[in-house]
C-alpha cells in the first residue's frame, strides 16, 4: 500500500481491506452527576429519611466555582496551571441563607456557586479579572429572593423523590 499523509483513517482501512465503522466523536461531554455506588445511594436514602422534616429555610447553602475569561467548554480535561491561550479567570463563591443570596465572595488564589449561565450568557468571552468579577456581582444580584426561597423550599419534595428512588438519581 502506498504512503498517503492527507488519507482519511477510513481510507487506510478500506486500502488495506478492512471493515470498519467510523468514529464520529472524539470528545465526550462532562458527566452531569457521578456514578453513584449502592453505599451512596443507602447514605443518601438515610440521610433524606433523617432530614424530611427539617426546617431549610434556616439552613445555609454555599456553593464556590471558577468563571473563565474565555467560558465554559463542558469538556472533560485535564486540569492545567493556565490556559494556553487567553488564560485566566476568578475563583469565588457565594450562599443562600433563608432567602437571601450571601456574595459573591472572592476567592483568594490557592484555594478553591454555580450562577455561570449568566455569567457566560451568549458566549461571551472576558479580557480582564476586574471585568469578568463585575458581571458574577451582577449575576449574583439579579437572582429574585423568590427563586431562592423556591430552591430552599422545594427540599421536602427533593427528599421525598430522593426516597422513592431509594436514594438513586
Amino acid at each position: 500500500m502506498a504512503r498517503s499523509p492527507l488519507a482519511t483513517s477510513k481510507e487506510i482501512f478500506e486500502g488495506a481491506g478492512v471493515t470498519m465503522k467510523p468514529k464520529t466523536s472524539r470528545l465526550k461531554e462532562a458527566i452531569a452527576k457521578p456514578a453513584l455506588t449502592a453505599r451512596h445511594k443507602k447514605t443518601r436514602y438515610e440521610w433524606a429519611e433523617n432530614n424530611t422534616k427539617r426546617e431549610f429555610s434556616s439552613v445555609p447553602f454555599t456553593d464556590e466555582c471558577r468563571a473563565s475569561f474565555d467560558g465554559p467548554d463542558g469538556l472533560v480535561l485535564p486540569a492545567r496551571k493556565k490556559k494556553q491561550q487567553g488564560g485566566g479567570g476568578v475563583m469565588f463563591s457565594a450562599g443562600i441563607i433563608g432567602d437571601t443570596v450571601v456574595g459573591p465572595c472572592r476567592v483568594e488564589k490557592g484555594v478553591k456557586m454555580d450562577s455561570k449561565a449568566e455569567v457566560y450568557r451568549q458566549g461571551t468571552h472576558y479580557d480582564s479579572v476586574d471585568r469578568l468579577w463585575s458581571v458574577i456581582e451582577d449575576a449574583a444580584k439579579k437572582i429574585a429572593p423568590e427563586e431562592v426561597k423556591k430552591l430552599t423550599c422545594s427540599m421536602d419534595k427533593r427528599l421525598k423523590k430522593l426516597l422513592q428512588l431509594h436514594g438513586g438519581a
